[in-house]
């Protein structure tokens, strides 16, 4: 139902200035579904599954954990609601907050700070046997985390022309989907391997492992010629 009101509030209410360019102007692309053609895109892409996939690493074993710290079935429901609320808050403030930082200083230094930052918070999760411990580094970890995601949709921006953007973001969308599909089976084999706990230690890890692809990103746009590529 809010899925549906959301599109009928764009719908009835969104006006674009939308003028589509004419043949003449249009420049040759190539093909839109060719990974070759995203140029610049394609490690930005690679980050935001990589991204996705660590932010989703431990969230459908949340609950177990809940149930682990609260001791029962019973009432862990409760707990689990108002973990996943806390959390959310996280992700509602990093949005704006986060992304107003990055347009007005480095965003790639907003990104590694973030990196770090999810890491650390990740640890008292894996420690953590009372909520008074596990809410407030929840609440942590989905603020930073949610503070990658504005940075890497400015860098995506600024590498894709506007006629492409649309096919791009596409590919931002499958890219995140990727990321989603493969943490949750990787993790619960983890966990049934070595246990639930070790989840949130290698998921500090792979937070931290975020730093070195995002280097390298910034490597790459640096030494790109001006404009979009």
């Amino acid at each position: 139902g809010l899925i549906m009101l959301a599109g009928l509030l764009v719908m009835l209410f969104t006006r674009e200035d939308f003028v589509p360019p004419s043949l003449e102007d249009q420049e040759p692309i190539p093909p839109h579904l060719s990974l070759r053609g995203l140029g610049m895109a394609l490690p930005i892409l690679v980050l935001i599954a990589a991204m996705a996939g660590v932010r989703q690493f431990d969230m459908a074993l949340l609950p177990l954990l809940v149930q682990d710290i609260h001791g029962g079935v019973a009432g862990a429901a409760r707990w689990t609601g108002i973990l996943f609320a806390v959390a959310s808050m996280g992700g509602l403030l990093a949005g704006p907050l986060l992304g107003y930082l990055a347009d007005r200083s480095s965003p790639d230094r907003i990104a590694r700070i973030c990196s770090v930052g999810a890491a650390l918070t990740m640890i008292p999760q894996g420690l953590a046997h009372a909520f008074v411990t596990l809410v407030p580094a929840r609440f942590g970890m989905m603020f930073f985390a949610g503070g990658l995601d504005p940075v890497f949709q400015i860098w995506l921006a600024k590498v894709t022309p506007p006629d492409r953007r649309g096919v791009v973001f596409g590919w931002s969308s499958t890219a995140r989907s990727l990321g989603w599909f493969a943490a949750p089976l990787i993790s619960g084999v983890l966990a049934a391997t070595i246990g639930l706990r070790s989840i949130y230690f290698i998921n500090a890890a792979l937070f931290l492992l975020l730093l070195p692809l995002i280097n390298a990103v910034v490597r790459k746009m640096a030494a790109r010629p001006p404009g979009p590529v």
